[in-house]
């Protein structure tokens, strides 16, 4: 799903990918959809200063890339490092590589 990231020249993105291999389907939701995903939506009760800054009305989809999570998504600051949540790329880097051993996926990428 597209949620959200930091851009360098725009800030914080919403309902974009971050990556892409080629263009996602993009589609505006019928009335009914539109009102069972703000229903959903109102669910995460921590999350709503953040989720009313989207355009809930459309859906964007696309084939998820393979991705190396042992490696940072983009370069530059991660938008989770410009905030105090208590995790940096590093630390990140640090527990998908554990969690990837675990099941061990480490040649699977």
């Amino acid at each position: 799903m597209a949620c959200y990231q930091a851009d360098a020249d725009e800030g914080i993105v919403r309902a974009r990918f971050l990556v892409s291999d080629g263009d996602p389907i993009v589609r505006t939701l019928r009335e009914e959809e539109l009102e069972l995903k703000r229903e959903m939506i109102a669910c995460f009760h921590t999350q709503q200063r953040i989720l009313r800054k989207f355009d809930l009305g459309v859906e964007r989809y696309r084939v998820a890339p393979r991705y190396d999570f042992t490696q940072p998504p983009h370069q530059g600051t991660l938008l989770y490092e410009r905030v105090p949540w208590g995790m940096e790329g590093s630390r990140f880097v640090q527990i998908a590589r554990g969690a990837m051993a675990t099941m061990e996926l480490e040649g699977s990428l």
